[in-house]
């Protein structure tokens, strides 16, 4: 071991000073021992990020094929489901339509026990038209049978003065018996708006069939076409057309009719 000199001055050569009894230093207990760092600490690497792990894809290809399958399915469902309803429509059709007898079919008209052939009502089949009065303005009378004349420039006025045309009436004569489902009428005088409004319009009419068939209409006050269809089929020779009430006229208290159409 290498001599050491103490604090107290002191030359020793074991490890505790002769003089003092101090030990010997450590520095000089190991001179040729070399005084290393501490290791510098490397900062933590974090670990690889780990991918997540999935389950094996199927091929795209087996996806189409299923996919063109389902859609080849429900194009075939729906197909039969289309041929099967109209297979039986048209089978329904053909079962009700009756076979040919090879002459028109007969109808009883009213109480009687003889069969009378019912025709679609035609307006040249109106043989007259026959009214309750009619105005006379200056010569020019406003006949009921301008009702028919496809004109509805043109009007029936009924002629009591000083009257509203309440119960006022209008006859309508077949050729023959006819079925009648409704009519179309344009009420007032139609020629001019101010004209439909200076003259009184039936807003109720009541119609009497000649076979007993009574039915009530309320009308629009309106210029223009109304349609009426009537609650059941008359089958009539003649029909009366009753005005129970009106709108009234801003000047004048004639009634008027325009148009009357039968179907």
């Amino acid at each position: 071991m290498d001599k050491w000199i103490c604090s107290c001055g002191n030359e020793n050569s074991g490890r505790f000073c002769g003089k003092c009894g101090k030990p010997m230093p450590q520095a000089a207990a190991m001179p040729n021992q070399v005084m290393q760092s501490a290791p510098i600490q490397q900062p933590m690497q974090k670990p690889p990020y780990a991918q997540p792990q999935y389950p094996p894809q199927a091929p795209s290809g087996n996806n189409n094929a299923i996919l063109i399958a389902v859609i080849v399915g429900l194009v075939i469902v729906v197909a039969g489901i289309f041929f099967f309803f109209v297979f039986n429509s048209s089978s329904d059709q053909k079962a009700a339509t009756p076979a040919p007898t090879g002459s028109a079919p007969s109808q009883v008209v009213g109480n009687s026990s003889a069969t009378t052939p019912i025709t679609p009502i035609q307006m040249s089949d109106i043989s007259s038209v026959t009214a309750s009065s009619e105005d006379n303005e200056n010569g020019y009378v406003h006949a009921g049978n301008l009702t028919i004349d496809g004109n509805t420039a043109t009007c029936w006025a009924e002629g009591i003065p000083n009257n509203v045309g309440l119960n006022s009436y209008l006859m309508y004569n077949f050729n023959g018996t006819k079925k009648v489902s409704g009519m179309q009428i344009w009420t007032g005088h139609q020629k001019r708006t101010d004209l439909f409004y200076k003259n009184a319009r039936p807003s109720e009419i009541q119609l009497h069939g000649s076979d007993g068939s009574i039915e009530n209409v309320h009308l629009n006050d309106s210029m223009g076409m109304q349609s009426v269809t009537f609650s059941k089929p008359m089958e009539v020779s003649n029909i009366k057309l009753i005005v129970t009430n009106v709108y009234y006229g801003n000047k004048y208290s004639d009634t008027c009719i325009a148009e009357v159409k039968f179907f």
